[in-house]
């Protein structure tokens, strides 16, 4: 049986706008529910990152009903009310990002909530509402544009990475650390994953030590070693410590990334976000692509989803060389 407050069950009601309830039964379509008083929950079906299924009845009909609690989109004329009503507890900080866990109240579960600050133009720009674009970089393409743009970035945009590999920051998080400056690496769980016991929510990053590696594109056959250590001394650290299988998670670069310092995610099969085509390269892909040709990555043609605001130069400098059509 599940344990059912009152406080649970009118969770749709004390945070309105975000969640929304589905509710299915044999009563008649008329019959609209005013509330929960009177659902009984039996067995939960479901427990996802956007929803919560439960299999329950009500008090007057024993027919069995599902109620799905998803959650819905924040909305602009609520800002102010939720920012209230938050209150927060510090999880971590390394240069200007910090995060929390954010409670709306005791009985229902906290919100993660990042803060970056101070905030540059391009986090503003990366969080921005803008439209999206897919562009297939061929090598060329990436010589006379992708390239000159990274390197443009400022290697202080890469602090908060410098500060987990020299151990200033989030050292006590670190699961495991191979120090060979070339194919050594620090495997860390990423601040997203804020309880370590809801394997569901796991989310990891392996750091490369080797600071001349940005992407994917810079990676030859040489780096094979590195990848594989990467693969399975993290899987086995997943493994033995948090009882997870390889086969229930997704181990995979971004192209492009939000930050060019190679690094491989590694996240709990039920998560989708950031593993869609166009971003999410998969890194035993990676290993079979390097294995048949060296160079594979440095001659192909990779094809991604650019920001209008997020990639806002880059976009730029792609729109002038007409390499959006």
């Amino acid at each position: 049986m599940i344990k059912w407050t009152k406080a649970v069950a009118m969770t749709a009601t004390a945070v309105t706008g975000l969640l929304f309830i589905r509710y299915r039964s044999r009563k008649k379509r008329s019959e609209y529910l005013a509330n929960l008083h009177s659902f009984r929950p039996t067995e939960t079906l479901r427990v996802s990152e956007n929803d919560f299924a439960i299999l329950g009845t009500f008090e007057d009909n024993q027919k069995s009903a599902v109620l799905v609690l998803e959650k819905l989109p924040f909305h602009r004329a609520d800002r102010h009310l939720w920012l209230q009503c938050l209150t927060l507890r510090p999880n971590l900080q390394n240069d200007i990002y910090a995060s929390y866990r954010a409670s709306v109240s005791q009985e229902i579960e906290p919100f993660k909530v990042s803060l970056i600050y101070p905030a540059t133009k391009e986090h503003i720009q990366k969080y921005s509402e803008q439209e999206f674009y897919i562009v297939r970089e061929t090598p060329t393409l990436y010589k006379a544009i992708t390239e000159p743009y990274i390197a443009s970035i400022p290697t202080s945009k890469l602090d908060w990475i410098y500060n987990i590999l020299e151990h200033k920051s989030e050292s006590e998080r670190i699961l495991y650390e191979d120090t060979d400056p070339e194919s050594g690496f620090i495997f860390l769980p990423n601040s997203k994953w804020c309880h370590l016991n809801k394997k569901e929510a796991l989310s990891c990053l392996a750091i490369v030590h080797n600071r001349s590696l940005r992407s994917t594109r810079d990676l030859t056959a040489d780096h094979l070693p590195l990848l594989c250590k990467i693969r399975d001394a993290c899987l086995k650290v997943l493994r033995e410590r948090f009882q997870v299988e390889a086969s229930s998670l997704r181990v995979y670069f971004h192209y492009q990334p939000t930050y060019y310092h190679l690094h491989v995610h590694f996240t709990h099969i039920k998560i989708s976000n950031g593993v869609f085509l166009g971003k999410a390269i998969f890194l035993d892909d990676v290993i079979y692509s390097l294995t048949r040709q060296s160079n594979h990555y440095k001659e192909a043609l990779l094809t991604y989803v650019v920001g209008k605001s997020q990639h806002a130069s880059l976009y730029a400098d792609l729109v002038a060389a007409n390499a959006m059509s």
